[in-house]
Parts: structure tokens; sequence; C-alpha cells
């Protein structure tokens, strides 16, 4: 993909409605998602600022503690979780798409026979959308194992006193830093490992709760 590609097909490269071949596939996918990266990056820089971000004008306007949340290690935690939490729309649009196809006779049956809006989302919708929880969940332990390292990176880069130097973060500083790359590939395997027990776990407990089909 040269620049006169990318100049010529740039508001479609925004949309995302490019389809490339070979390595031009390639460098699009890593342009947008860079691109969604360092926005998700600024909008958590942006929210947690101690002097004009929304967090703490929101807690100060109720009276509370207004934090310097990246520079304590609670606070630069919860920065990382709100900042992996921003794809989350994705998933809900799954599970909606997935709520439309249940047909609408099952809930007139259900309230034919007494149940409420609660007795219909235990009885018919959550037993009908398990299958896609288990599978959301399952690609959002294996994403959350790996992808932490965007946020712990970008925002605090391991800090503040280690309090973000997760796992990938540090295969990262082994690898890159201190030029142990043997150590890193021991810990990036058992990091795969890890995944790999979890997913099973998981799996096995839907299994046995019968949440998904044989």
């Amino acid at each position: 993909l040269n620049n006169r590609d990318f100049a010529d097909n740039k508001s479609k490269f925004v949309r995302g409605k490019l389809k490339y071949d070979g390595n031009g596939w390639d460098v699009t996918l890593s342009a947008d998602w860079n691109r969604q990266t360092n926005q998700g990056q600024q909008t958590a820089l942006w929210a947690f600022n101690p002097l004009y971000g929304p967090v703490n004008q929101v807690l100060g306007a109720f009276g509370l503690p207004e934090p310097v949340w990246l520079s304590t290690p609670w606070g630069a935690r919860w920065a990382v979780v709100v900042m992996l939490l921003f794809p989350i729309g994705e998933a809900f649009i799954v599970v909606l798409a997935m709520r439309r196809r249940i047909p609408p006779s099952l809930y007139d049956a259900a309230a034919l026979e007494g149940y409420g809006p609660f007795g219909q989302l235990r009885r018919i919708t959550l037993p009908l959308l398990a299958p896609v929880l288990v599978l959301l969940a399952v690609r959002d332990v294996i994403l959350t194992l790996q992808v932490n390292f965007v946020p712990a990176y970008l925002l605090t880069d391991g800090g503040p006193g280690n309090a973000t130097r997760y796992l990938p973060v540090y295969i990262y500083d082994q690898a890159f830093e201190f030029s142990g790359f043997g150590y890193a590939a021991l810990l990036t395997i058992s990091l795969m490992v890890l995944s790999t027990v979890l997913v099973g776990v998981m799996v096995l407990l839907a299994r046995r709760w019968q949440l998904l089909r044989r």
C-alpha cells in the first residue's frame, strides 16, 4: 500500500471499507488499529486528568476527593480497567443481534404462563444467549490477558511503582529493554498455557451447567 493509494482511498480507509489482499490488507488493519489505540489513550489521559478531566470534575461536584489518578497505584489500575472497557460496545452489538433472533412467540407463551420480565430473562433470554455469552467470555479472557499491555504501556509504562506492570508489559521489558529473549519467550509460552487452562476451565464449567450444546 503506497502513499498514493492511501491518499486516494483515505475516506474509505477511515470507514473501514477497503478490501486489500496480501500485504496491503495487513497494513490497512494495522493502521486502523493503531489509530483506535491512540484515540483510546488520548481519551483516557483526558478523562483522568487531575486538573480538567471530567472524572475529577464529577467527583468535585459531589464534594468527593479528586485524586491524581495516574500517580497512585490504585488510580493507575482503574485507568487501565476503564481503557480496557472501551471495546465493550462490540460485545453489546453481538448480544443484541442474537437477542433479536429469539422468536417473540416464546415471550408471548411465557407471558401467558404468568412469567414476568425477570422470569422471561431467566427462563428464555439467558439460556438462549448462553452459547454467545460463553464465547464472548472466552474471547474476553484471552484478550484481557494480552491486550492489557496497550493501556498499561501507553498510560503508565508499568508504573507507578510497578502497579501496572502486568505480564505482557514485563515480557516486553525483558525482551526489548534487557535483551532477555529466551526468558521472554518462556514467559510468553507460560502466558499461552495459562490462557489455555482458563479457557478449558470455562468450557468445562459451561458444559457442566449445560450452557453449550453438544
